[in-house]
């Protein structure tokens, strides 16, 4: 799998990937009436959501998305979505990954849980595949959430730092899930060199 274009928070006047999520969907297009299609191999569900702060509260600020006709004779016929929260998309028909753009949105999300969110990703650890992983950024926070109002903001940056110089060590590290025995600084960069 190619690595996959993240979900992204707006935290602080910075962009972070939501490295994970206490739910599988903050947004659920299907809610909407979106039928996304992938149109490339960097995002298999074929949108992307950025998310920030409004008022104290989550909210989805802007939707990148993939909409295509199911009728016809062409099934990749580009379809503009309806409004989404009062905001039109910006339809781009070049655009190789996304071909609405709906920016501006705000649309407030009720969502109660935690989200790890992560910046200033360490190229050193990159691999061609899946999401990167917390421990592969440097700047790690969590925020906390109770019916989608921000209720706790934790920076972890030095907590994420401790974990990743263990898993470069080769000590186990998530002892209930499998995990490379000897991930090491050399064994990363000879895996970045064969890419």
């Amino acid at each position: 799998m190619t690595l996959q274009i993240a979900d992204s928070f707006q935290y602080r006047d910075k962009r972070y990937d939501i490295t994970a999520a206490d739910s599988a969907y903050l947004f659920n297009p299907a809610a909407y009436g979106f039928k996304p299609r992938s149109t490339t191999t960097a995002s298999h569900r074929g949108y992307r959501c950025i998310y920030g702060i409004l008022e104290g509260r989550i909210c989805l600020k802007q939707l990148d998305i993939s909409l295509f006709t199911e009728e016809g004779d062409d099934p990749w016929k580009l379809l503009k979505g309806d409004p989404l929260n009062g905001t039109e998309p910006a339809v781009d028909d070049k655009n190789s990954l996304f071909n609405n753009i709906y920016s501006d949105v705000n649309l407030l999300i009720d969502y109660t849980g935690s989200l790890t969110i992560a910046a200033d990703f360490i190229q050193e650890h990159y691999e061609h595949m899946g999401f990167a992983p917390t421990w592969k950024f440097d700047d790690v926070h969590r925020l906390t959430f109770e019916k989608g109002i921000l209720k706790v903001e934790e920076n972890q940056s030095e907590k994420n730092r401790d974990l990743r110089e263990k898993i470069l060590r080769g000590e186990e590290v998530f002892p209930d899930i499998r995990t490379p025995k000897k991930l090491t600084k050399k064994s990363v960069k000879q895996n970045r060199k064969n890419l």
